[in-house]
């Protein structure tokens, strides 16, 4: 039950993070040359790939965890 929810949950995450990554490719696409959005979609894309580099890594620490048990 726990590694079924837990994978439902990091499946909503890695979904998310594809779209904050399309979503601030659009903002950086459509910036027009302003500095400040083409600062603020750099950030949105490199949070977003941390965050999905992290929910992989704790899904891949928890699938070797429960199979050592």
């Amino acid at each position: 039950m726990i590694f079924s929810s837990t994978v439902i949950i990091t499946m909503l995450v890695i979904i998310s993070c594809v779209i904050a990554i399309i979503i601030g490719l659009i903002i950086y696409v459509l910036s027009s040359g302003d500095p400040a959005n083409i600062t603020g979609a750099k950030n949105m894309i490199i949070y977003a790939i941390v965050g999905l580099i992290v929910a992989l890594t704790a899904q891949g620490i928890l699938i070797f965890v429960i199979n050592k048990l």
